[in-house]
């Protein structure tokens, strides 16, 4: 991670796992209590997540700093 400290990296990195990990759970559980295929909701997720970040990462417009 770019300026951060080993120190804040790893607490980074340790959130993110906890977040990941935790979301993984959750969407497992909901597929389960929907009787949907496992492979088939984390696919879905996947697209889903992917458009999500479609959507929400800048565009080179926005990079370009005004003068």
């Amino acid at each position: 991670m770019e300026g951060l400290t080993l120190k804040e990296a790893n607490a980074w990195a340790s959130e993110m796992s906890r977040i990941v990990c935790g979301t993984i759970h959750e969407l497992l559980a909901a597929a389960d209590k929907h009787n949907i295929d496992r492979d088939s909701a984390v696919e879905y997720f996947s697209d889903l997540f992917s458009t999500c970040l479609l959507y929400t990462s800048p565009s080179p417009r926005d990079r370009t700093r005004s003068r």
